[in-house]
Protein backbone atom coordinates (compact mmCIF):
# COMPACT_ATOMS: atom_id res chain seq x y z
CA UNK A 1 0.00 0.00 0.00
CA UNK A 2 2.72 2.29 0.84
CA UNK A 3 4.46 1.91 -3.10
CA UNK A 4 1.24 2.63 -4.43
CA UNK A 5 0.78 5.36 -2.55
CA UNK A 6 4.59 7.07 -3.27
CA UNK A 7 3.65 5.82 -6.98
CA UNK A 8 0.36 8.42 -7.11
CA UNK A 9 2.38 11.00 -5.51
CA UNK A 10 5.33 10.57 -7.61
CA UNK A 11 2.45 10.64 -10.33
CA UNK A 12 0.27 13.29 -9.09
CA UNK A 13 3.26 15.33 -8.26
CA UNK A 14 2.67 19.35 -7.74
CA UNK A 15 0.96 22.06 -9.85
CA UNK A 16 -0.39 19.36 -12.22
CA UNK A 17 3.38 18.23 -13.07
CA UNK A 18 4.58 14.94 -12.17
CA UNK A 19 7.63 14.94 -9.56
CA UNK A 20 10.02 13.41 -12.39
CA UNK A 21 8.77 16.57 -14.41
CA UNK A 22 10.22 18.68 -11.67
CA UNK A 23 13.36 16.67 -11.42
CA UNK A 24 13.91 17.37 -14.85
CA UNK A 25 12.76 20.85 -14.91
CA UNK A 26 15.68 21.80 -11.69
CA UNK A 27 18.32 19.74 -13.58
CA UNK A 28 17.26 22.28 -16.54
CA UNK A 29 16.82 25.10 -15.63
CA UNK A 30 18.92 25.32 -12.32
CA UNK A 31 22.03 22.32 -11.66
CA UNK A 32 22.88 22.45 -15.42
CA UNK A 33 23.64 26.09 -15.47
CA UNK A 34 25.30 25.56 -12.29
CA UNK A 35 27.46 22.92 -13.89
CA UNK A 36 28.23 24.44 -17.19
CA UNK A 37 29.22 28.10 -15.25
CA UNK A 38 31.74 26.00 -13.11
CA UNK A 39 32.91 23.76 -16.28
CA UNK A 40 33.75 26.66 -17.90
CA UNK A 41 35.26 28.80 -14.98
CA UNK A 42 37.73 25.11 -14.39
CA UNK A 43 38.20 24.74 -17.84
CA UNK A 44 39.44 28.44 -19.76
CA UNK A 45 40.92 27.91 -23.47
CA UNK A 46 44.84 28.27 -22.40
CA UNK A 47 44.03 25.19 -20.17
CA UNK A 48 42.15 23.35 -22.77
CA UNK A 49 45.15 23.97 -25.29
CA UNK A 50 47.42 22.07 -23.43
CA UNK A 51 45.22 18.55 -23.92
CA UNK A 52 45.31 16.85 -26.90
CA UNK A 53 42.41 15.38 -26.47
CA UNK A 54 40.20 17.98 -24.95
CA UNK A 55 38.11 18.67 -27.61
CA UNK A 56 37.27 14.83 -27.69
CA UNK A 57 36.44 14.65 -24.08
CA UNK A 58 34.67 17.53 -24.61
CA UNK A 59 32.29 15.66 -27.12
CA UNK A 60 31.46 12.67 -25.25
CA UNK A 61 30.40 14.51 -22.17
CA UNK A 62 28.50 16.63 -24.13
CA UNK A 63 26.91 13.66 -25.35
CA UNK A 64 26.56 11.93 -22.27
CA UNK A 65 24.64 14.54 -20.57
CA UNK A 66 22.16 15.59 -23.60
CA UNK A 67 21.70 11.43 -23.94
CA UNK A 68 20.94 11.65 -20.02
CA UNK A 69 18.96 14.41 -20.05
CA UNK A 70 16.46 12.99 -23.20
CA UNK A 71 16.55 9.43 -21.76
CA UNK A 72 15.56 11.02 -18.43
CA UNK A 73 12.28 13.07 -20.29
CA UNK A 74 11.48 9.81 -22.50
CA UNK A 75 11.39 7.41 -19.94
CA UNK A 76 9.04 10.01 -17.59
CA UNK A 77 6.80 10.14 -20.45
CA UNK A 78 6.90 6.13 -21.14
CA UNK A 79 6.25 5.55 -17.51
CA UNK A 80 3.28 8.26 -16.81
CA UNK A 81 1.50 6.87 -20.29
CA UNK A 82 1.81 10.08 -22.17
CA UNK A 83 0.93 9.94 -26.19
CA UNK A 84 4.22 10.91 -27.86
CA UNK A 85 2.10 12.87 -29.69
CA UNK A 86 2.33 15.29 -26.72
CA UNK A 87 6.28 15.28 -26.86
CA UNK A 88 6.03 16.86 -30.52
CA UNK A 89 6.64 12.90 -32.31
CA UNK A 90 3.68 13.44 -34.40
CA UNK A 91 3.20 12.19 -37.78
CA UNK A 92 0.57 14.10 -39.48
CA UNK A 93 1.16 15.34 -42.97
CA UNK A 94 -1.35 18.66 -43.25
CA UNK A 95 -0.28 21.79 -44.24
CA UNK A 96 1.78 23.29 -41.80
CA UNK A 97 3.91 20.15 -41.60
CA UNK A 98 4.39 20.66 -44.80
CA UNK A 99 5.14 24.34 -44.56
CA UNK A 100 7.63 23.22 -42.30
CA UNK A 101 9.59 20.56 -44.29
CA UNK A 102 9.69 23.35 -46.98
CA UNK A 103 11.07 25.43 -44.75
CA UNK A 104 14.00 23.64 -43.31
CA UNK A 105 14.39 21.94 -46.98
CA UNK A 106 15.37 25.92 -47.91
CA UNK A 107 17.54 26.56 -44.72
CA UNK A 108 19.36 23.61 -45.65
CA UNK A 109 19.90 24.20 -49.07
CA UNK A 110 21.47 27.72 -48.37
CA UNK A 111 23.50 26.29 -45.38
CA UNK A 112 24.92 24.15 -48.19
CA UNK A 113 25.17 26.80 -50.73
CA UNK A 114 27.08 28.63 -48.19
CA UNK A 115 29.68 25.93 -47.85
CA UNK A 116 29.89 25.66 -51.39
CA UNK A 117 31.18 28.87 -51.53
CA UNK A 118 33.28 28.97 -49.04
CA UNK A 119 35.41 25.59 -50.14
CA UNK A 120 35.30 27.51 -54.19
CA UNK A 121 35.60 30.85 -53.38
CA UNK A 122 38.25 33.26 -51.32
CA UNK A 123 36.31 35.43 -50.90
CA UNK A 124 33.31 33.55 -49.20
CA UNK A 125 35.97 32.06 -46.83
CA UNK A 126 37.83 35.28 -45.55
CA UNK A 127 33.87 36.49 -44.71
CA UNK A 128 33.23 33.54 -42.74
CA UNK A 129 36.49 33.64 -41.15
CA UNK A 130 35.75 36.67 -39.76
CA UNK A 131 32.68 35.55 -38.82
CA UNK A 132 34.11 32.70 -36.47
CA UNK A 133 36.43 35.07 -34.89
CA UNK A 134 33.42 36.86 -33.58
CA UNK A 135 31.59 33.95 -32.18
CA UNK A 136 34.63 33.49 -29.57
CA UNK A 137 37.78 31.79 -28.90
CA UNK A 138 35.97 28.90 -26.42
CA UNK A 139 33.41 28.16 -29.80
CA UNK A 140 36.11 28.02 -32.25
CA UNK A 141 38.66 25.78 -29.76
CA UNK A 142 35.82 23.41 -30.08
CA UNK A 143 35.70 23.08 -33.42
CA UNK A 144 37.34 19.78 -34.80
CA UNK A 145 40.84 19.98 -36.52
CA UNK A 146 41.68 16.39 -36.97
CA UNK A 147 39.77 13.26 -38.96
CA UNK A 148 38.91 11.48 -35.66
CA UNK A 149 37.66 14.99 -33.47
CA UNK A 150 35.25 15.43 -36.72
CA UNK A 151 33.95 12.15 -37.27
CA UNK A 152 33.14 12.48 -33.55
CA UNK A 153 32.17 15.74 -33.53
CA UNK A 154 29.55 14.48 -36.37
CA UNK A 155 28.13 12.58 -33.53
CA UNK A 156 27.62 15.46 -31.24
CA UNK A 157 25.91 17.17 -34.09
CA UNK A 158 23.37 14.26 -34.46
CA UNK A 159 23.45 13.52 -30.84
CA UNK A 160 22.11 17.74 -30.25
CA UNK A 161 19.63 17.62 -33.00
CA UNK A 162 17.74 14.71 -31.74
CA UNK A 163 18.25 15.52 -27.84
CA UNK A 164 18.51 19.40 -27.76
CA UNK A 165 15.04 19.38 -29.62
CA UNK A 166 13.19 16.63 -27.77
CA UNK A 167 14.47 18.51 -24.19
CA UNK A 168 14.15 22.36 -25.29
CA UNK A 169 10.75 22.09 -27.84
CA UNK A 170 9.33 19.17 -27.14
CA UNK A 171 9.76 19.10 -23.46
CA UNK A 172 10.31 22.41 -22.37
CA UNK A 173 7.65 24.00 -24.45
CA UNK A 174 5.22 21.43 -22.45
CA UNK A 175 6.18 21.49 -19.53
CA UNK A 176 5.60 25.61 -19.92
CA UNK A 177 2.49 25.22 -21.22
CA UNK A 178 1.15 23.89 -18.59
CA UNK A 179 1.30 27.69 -16.83
CA UNK A 180 1.12 30.06 -19.67
CA UNK A 181 0.38 30.11 -23.31
CA UNK A 182 1.97 28.08 -25.91
CA UNK A 183 4.15 30.63 -28.00
CA UNK A 184 5.13 32.35 -24.57
CA UNK A 185 6.22 29.07 -23.41
CA UNK A 186 8.38 29.04 -26.47
CA UNK A 187 9.61 32.24 -25.81
CA UNK A 188 10.95 31.00 -22.35
CA UNK A 189 11.97 27.72 -24.01
CA UNK A 190 14.08 29.94 -26.59
CA UNK A 191 15.68 32.00 -23.52
CA UNK A 192 16.87 28.97 -21.58
CA UNK A 193 18.15 27.72 -24.62
CA UNK A 194 20.55 30.99 -25.21
CA UNK A 195 21.59 31.11 -21.81
CA UNK A 196 22.74 27.07 -21.97
CA UNK A 197 25.21 28.54 -24.71
CA UNK A 198 26.20 31.91 -22.55
CA UNK A 199 29.86 30.14 -23.39
CA UNK A 200 29.74 31.70 -26.81
CA UNK A 201 30.64 35.35 -27.62
CA UNK A 202 27.70 37.95 -28.58
CA UNK A 203 27.60 36.72 -32.03
CA UNK A 204 27.30 33.76 -31.37
CA UNK A 205 24.68 33.94 -29.27
CA UNK A 206 22.60 35.86 -31.83
CA UNK A 207 23.27 33.03 -34.05
CA UNK A 208 21.63 30.81 -31.52
CA UNK A 209 19.06 32.99 -30.48
CA UNK A 210 18.22 32.85 -34.10
CA UNK A 211 18.11 29.99 -34.51
CA UNK A 212 16.37 28.69 -31.60
CA UNK A 213 13.20 31.41 -32.75
CA UNK A 214 13.29 29.85 -36.00
CA UNK A 215 13.41 26.13 -34.46
CA UNK A 216 10.49 26.79 -31.96
CA UNK A 217 8.14 29.00 -34.31
CA UNK A 218 8.62 25.49 -36.99
CA UNK A 219 7.75 23.02 -33.70
CA UNK A 220 4.81 25.01 -32.87
CA UNK A 221 3.22 25.91 -36.18
CA UNK A 222 3.20 21.76 -36.73
CA UNK A 223 3.16 20.32 -33.52
CA UNK A 224 5.91 18.22 -34.66
CA UNK A 225 9.55 17.83 -33.87
CA UNK A 226 10.75 15.92 -36.85
CA UNK A 227 11.37 18.75 -39.27
CA UNK A 228 13.19 20.76 -36.56
CA UNK A 229 15.16 17.48 -35.36
CA UNK A 230 16.51 17.43 -39.24
CA UNK A 231 16.66 20.77 -39.58
CA UNK A 232 19.16 21.11 -36.23
CA UNK A 233 21.06 17.67 -37.43
CA UNK A 234 22.16 18.64 -41.07
CA UNK A 235 22.75 22.45 -39.48
CA UNK A 236 25.49 21.14 -37.29
CA UNK A 237 26.96 19.24 -39.48
CA UNK A 238 27.14 21.74 -42.68
CA UNK A 239 28.82 24.59 -40.12
CA UNK A 240 31.08 22.19 -38.44
CA UNK A 241 32.38 21.02 -41.48
CA UNK A 242 32.32 24.85 -42.88
CA UNK A 243 34.45 25.38 -39.69
CA UNK A 244 36.74 23.04 -40.05
CA UNK A 245 37.22 24.15 -43.49
CA UNK A 246 38.03 27.40 -42.75
CA UNK A 247 39.95 26.31 -39.60
CA UNK A 248 42.35 24.67 -41.75
CA UNK A 249 42.93 26.78 -43.95
CA UNK A 250 44.44 28.97 -41.28
CA UNK A 251 46.49 26.12 -39.99
CA UNK A 252 44.51 26.68 -36.64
Amino acid sequence: MALESIETFMANGWLGLAIPDWVILFAIVIAWPISSHFTLKNNPVEKLRQDPDARLSAYKYTMIQLWVLALAILATWFWLMRPLEMLGFQYQLDLPTIISWAVVAGLVLFFARQYYQVTHGDEAKAKLTKELDDVGEYTQFLMPRTDQEYRRSMLVAITAGITEEIIFRGYLIWLFSQFVHPWLAGALSVAVFVFLHRYQDRAGLIQVAVFATIATVLFLASGSLWPVIALHVLVDMINITVARHVLQSKNV
